[in-house]
């Protein structure tokens, strides 16, 4: 139900339009939020699908840092990021 949101209130009112599964969004690209740094070889800015990414603690959308971690070298490597 969409409400009217208050100054103060802890929950900020939604309305659900559409839903999909996060498989639709692989590949999409997407714009770059800071544009100060360029990946020096490979591709970058689409969304890729990760096993290692949940719901569990958060939204399940997280960014991939190659140079920082061995799931995100993986799948870094399964898609051609940037690094």
């Amino acid at each position: 139900m969409l409400e009217e949101y208050k100054t103060g209130d802890k929950q900020v009112p939604y309305k659900i339009i559409e839903e999909y599964k996060g498989a639709q969004f692989e590949n999409i690209r997407y714009e770059q939020l800071l544009p100060y740094q360029q990946p020096v070889t490979g591709d970058a800015f689409f969304v890729v699908i990760g096993d290692f990414v949940t719901t569990v603690d958060g939204t399940g959308i997280v960014h991939i840092a190659p140079s920082f971690g061995s799931d995100d070298f993986r799948i870094a490597k399964q898609y051609g990021l940037g690094h």
